[in-house]
């Protein structure tokens, strides 16, 4: 996944997830309210709600899979404080496109 920091005037982040040879848009935003508001926080948490992915599909991909790879991606990406990764993150991904009302919540410790 291709981080495109900074971020958008309205606070999202866009990234770029290559899959089966397509590029599929990412637009996240990170909501604070619901994440670690202390770095010193343990499993220090992150709350990301996406906006937008184009397109919304891929030939044999749910879009429950395609939300799982982009948490997997949220995941590795990890947290960088004051130029050291912090060891120990939860990863949450809320996507509410159309009728689909995913959670995906993973304890990466």
């Amino acid at each position: 996944m291709i981080d495109s920091d900074p971020r958008m005037p309205s606070g999202d982040v866009y990234y770029i997830l290559h899959c089966q040879g397509q590029n599929i848009e990412v637009i996240m935003y990170r909501n604070h309210h619901e994440g670690s508001k202390n770095i010193k926080e343990n499993p220090f948490r992150m709350c990301w709600e996406i906006r937008s992915i184009k397109p919304d599909s891929l030939d044999g991909v749910t879009i429950q899979e395609l939300i799982g790879m982009i948490t997997d991606a949220m995941i590795a990406r990890g947290y960088v404080f004051l130029g050291e990764q912090l060891p120990n993150i939860d990863v949450q991904v809320k996507y509410t496109g159309g009728q689909t009302n995913v959670w995906h919540y993973y304890d990466f410790g």
